[in-house]
C-alpha cells in the first residue's frame, strides 16, 4: 500500500482552516513500526494499573494452576482431580493461545502457552495416577 504524504496540510490542522492542498500519493513503503506501537500509551492512571495488573495475573496464574500439578506428582494421587475439568482447561487455552499467534499478540500468547504446559501437566498427572 503507497504511503500518503501531505503537503501544505501542517498548519491546516490546527488552525481548523481548510487545507490548501490536497493529499499526495507516493511510492514510498511505510517504514516498519515496533511491537509495542500497536498497544497507544495510556495517559489514564486507572487504564495503565489495569494494564499492569492482567500483566502480573499473565505470570501469576499459571504458576498457582502450578501448585495442583505438584501436588499430583509428589503425592503420586490424582483421586480428587477431575480429568474434563483441566482436559477443558487445555482445550480452552489451546484456542486462545493460537488466536494469540494467528493474531501475534505476544501479551496473550505468554501466559496461554504458560497455562497449557501446566494444564497438561496435570491431565498427563490425572491420566498417570487415576
Amino acid at each position: 500500500m503507497p504511503a500518503i504524504c501531505y503537503t501544505g496540510l501542517e498548519m491546516a490542522t490546527k488552525t481548523k482552516t481548510k487545507p490548501t492542498h490536497k493529499a499526495t500519493v507516493s511510492s514510498k513503503s511505510k517504514p516498519k513500526k515496533h511491537f509495542f506501537a500497536k498497544f497507544p500509551r495510556r495517559h489514564n492512571r486507572t487504564l495503565m494499573f489495569l494494564d499492569i495488573a492482567v500483566m502480573v495475573m499473565g505470570i501469576v496464574g499459571p504458576v498457582t494452576g502450578l501448585a495442583q500439578a505438584i501436588q499430583i506428582f509428589v503425592t503420586h494421587s490424582a483421586g480428587s482431580v477431575s480429568l474434563l475439568s483441566w482436559g477443558m482447561f487445555v482445550l480452552f487455552n489451546g484456542i486462545t493461545l493460537t488466536y494469540g499467534l494467528v493474531h501475534r499478540l505476544i501479551p496473550i500468547i505468554i501466559p496461554n502457552a504458560a497455562w497449557v504446559v501446566v494444564d497438561v501437566a496435570v491431565v498427563v498427572g490425572i491420566i498417570m495416577y487415576s
